[in-house]
């Protein structure tokens, strides 16, 4: 069902809007420390992972690599599968929801309020019940007024 509900995609569209660019910095409870292996910098030790997973690396006044998981918001909204470059398919998603919807409620009202009746009264006369359209056609009467059951 959550792929289903439009209310994913509207969100997946505002919150990609609204984080994306912004830069995120990590409070000091937030942070991973560790300290690099002898002879590297934080910043070279840490170098493949920030570029695979994100995020940034500050060296601390004691000496430890302090790791912040995000730097910006788009890696903190891809953490729960929410990316800008989906906002134009999710406004088109929406739409298409939006359009379903009309037509299913335009045609479910015009069924209700008289199209089918009339349609299906003919199909019913004409072929279900075949000697009493012929019956009925002889008689002249176009069917509309006859009593079923």
């Amino acid at each position: 069902m959550y792929w289903l509900t439009p209310f994913h995609y509207l969100l997946e569209a505002l919150l990609g809007t609204v984080v994306h660019g912004v830069p995120i910095q990590c409070d000091s409870s937030e942070v991973a420390r560790f300290s690099p292996p002898p002879g590297e910098t934080c910043e070279s030790y840490t170098q493949g992972y920030i570029a695979q997973m994100g995020g940034y690396v500050t060296t601390a006044g004691n000496g430890l690599c302090e790791l912040c998981q995000f730097a910006n918001g788009d890696q903190y909204a891809a953490s729960f599968n929410v990316f800008y470059s989906h906002k134009w398919r999710n406004w088109g998603l929406l739409w298409a929801y939006n359009g379903f919807n009309f037509f299913v409620v335009f045609l479910l009202t015009w069924l209700y309020l008289g199209g089918y009746r009339k349609v299906s009264r003919t199909l019913r006369l004409k072929y279900l019940n075949p000697k009493k359209a012929k019956a009925l056609k002889r008689l002249g009467k176009s069917g509309e007024t006859s009593s079923e059951g």
